[in-house]
C-alpha cells in the first residue's frame, strides 16, 4: 500500500486517485489499495476490475480485508471496470456491515449499471454511499 501526505489533504487524495485510475489492470489481483494519510485520519482506495465470481472470491475478500486497516475510517471503491457475481456482492454486503459497525464510511466509486441494478434488485442500496466521480470522493472526506 503506497502512502500519500501532503499538508493540503485533498492534493494527496487527487494525487492517489489519479495514479490509482491511471494503472494498468493486473488480472492476478483485483484490488490495489492505496492509503491516504489525512489529518483527520486514513482512507483506503481499491480499484476493482474485471469479472470477480465464485472462483475470485477468496482473493475479492482478501483485498476487501486489505483495505480494511486499524486505523481506516473511509474506504472508497472503485467499481467502475468490475462485474460481481451475487456472491461478491454478498461479500461487499458483509464488507459494508463491518464498516459501519466500525463507526466508519464506506463509499462506492462509479460502480456500474448492472451493480446498481443487483443492490437495488437486493434491496441493499440503503447500505451505501454511491460517488460518480472525483470530486464526490473528494466531498467524502468531509463527511
Amino acid at each position: 500500500m503506497e502512502n500519500f501526505s501532503h499538508a493540503d489533504p485533498l492534493q494527496s487524495l487527487r494525487e492517489a486517485l489519479q495514479q490509482n485510475l491511471a494503472e494498468v489492470e493486473n488480472p492476478k489481483r483485483p484490488c490495489r489499495p492505496v492509503g491516504l494519510l489525512l489529518p483527520e485520519g486514513s482512507a483506503s482506495l481499491g480499484r476493482f476490475h474485471g469479472s470477480i465470481g465464485s472462483a475470485e472470491l477468496e482473493d475479492f475478500k482478501g483485498a476487501l480485508a486489505e483495505l480494511n486497516g486499524e486505523n481506516i475510517l473511509k474506504v472508497f471503491l472503485d467499481l467502475a471496470d468490475v462485474s460481481l457475481s451475487r456472491s461478491a456482492v454478498g461479500e461487499l454486503t458483509a464488507f459494508a456491515a463491518d464498516i459501519h459497525c466500525g463507526n466508519r464510511r464506506l463509499y462506492l466509486f462509479r460502480p456500474t449499471e448492472k451493480i446498481r441494478a443487483v443492490l437495488d434488485e437486493l434491496n441493499i442500496s440503503r447500505f451505501f454511499s454511491l460517488l460518480e466521480d472525483e470530486d464526490d470522493v473528494i466531498a467524502g472526506l468531509a463527511v
